[in-house]
């Protein structure tokens, strides 16, 4: 079980079959760390700062330059950014990330009433990610994020019936679909659009709260319930043509359509991803015969910036 261990002592090369000694018979392979003194620019003391603390910090620049932020910051333009909600530093990888359109909307605010912020509306503008058209937009019945006016609205057009609500819980994440007499009793409810064991109305609910349609009857000798599979099968083609219909029926209004693909990209489509960039680190205290490669650091970044991480390498690609 030491062998590991004994032959860690050695270099050995396959081709010439020689081995020779490894360095920590002639060197020191563990150096104590030496933490600099000072930097010489603005932009060496940011990647200290970074290796040092994993931030954009201020004091350990200040220090490392001996000059105060207001001299060096200019120098650093485009480099970092102050966040007007935690008022902090970022570098600009961090704050150029993550849900940009809400953080380009909170800088609109600050620079309304501080100058200094225009900068980041101007870098936040420029990484926006582009809006989704309505043709690559999946809007499908029972997408919470479509409201239910619009979902009312569809029933009443399929229906042809002023009679018909709809509700969601958003708290237990239910739709109801509520109709009076005269909708429960239209052509489109009970033929067009659903069977006579199974309404459109009830296929409508079971769509949004992406239910199957079943239908069920009584066995006479043992009372058990039993699939009745052509109603079955005449209910769920039914719900088939009332998706494929909401489909197109969503985009058809010009009004809509903008509205929905706003909200829809407002909400969704709003994330940019951060690419994590570790080339600055020296990871002090480890041994300088090892060097890592840029993949590698990378991930030791992404590790120190990030509050979960997952490393997921092919067996023995590390």
């Amino acid at each position: 079980p030491d062998l590991p261990l004994l032959l860690s002592l050695e270099d050995f090369n396959d081709e010439t079959r020689k081995a020779t000694k490894t360095a920590i018979f002639r060197e020191r392979t563990i150096q104590q760390a030496q933490a600099p003194r000072f930097a010489e620019t603005p932009k060496d003391a940011l990647v200290l700062a970074l290796n040092a603390t994993g931030r954009a910090d201020l004091a350990t620049m200040e220090a490392l330059l001996s000059r105060p932020p207001e001299e060096f910051l200019p120098e650093l333009k485009g480099m970092v950014y102050r966040n007007p909600q935690s008022e902090q530093w970022e570098t600009d990888d961090q704050y150029l990330s993550g849900d940009v359109r809400s953080k380009l909307e909170d800088a609109r605010a600050a620079a309304a009433a501080d100058a200094q912020y225009r900068e980041n509306v101007t870098a936040l503008e420029a990484v926006q990610p582009a809006d989704l058209s309505a043709s690559e937009i999946d809007a499908r019945l029972g997408a919470v994020w479509i409201p239910a006016t619009d979902i009312e609205a569809f029933a009443r057009t399929l229906l042809d019936s002023e009679g018909v609500t709809v509700q969601h819980a958003a708290a237990i994440g239910t739709w109801f679909v509520k109709a009076d007499y005269a909708a429960r009793g239209t052509v489109a409810n009970t033929t067009e659009w659903g069977t006579t064991r199974y309404s459109a109305i009830e296929l409508i609910q079971d769509a949004l709260n992406l239910k199957t349609p079943t239908v069920y009857d009584s066995d006479p000798k043992t009372d058990a319930r039993i699939i009745n599979a052509q109603q079955t099968e005449g209910a769920r083609d039914k719900m088939d043509k009332i998706k494929e219909r909401f489909k197109g029926w969503v985009w058809e209004d010009d009004e809509r359509r903008e509205r929905l693909c706003r909200k829809y990209n407002d909400e969704f489509n709003s994330i940019r991803l951060r690419v994590f960039n570790g080339s600055h680190l020296t990871l002090p205290s480890s041994s300088q015969q090892i060097q890592l490669h840029p993949h590698q650091k990378n991930g030791v970044w992404r590790i120190v910036q990030s509050d979960n991480t997952l490393l997921a390498h092919v067996v023995g690609a590390g």
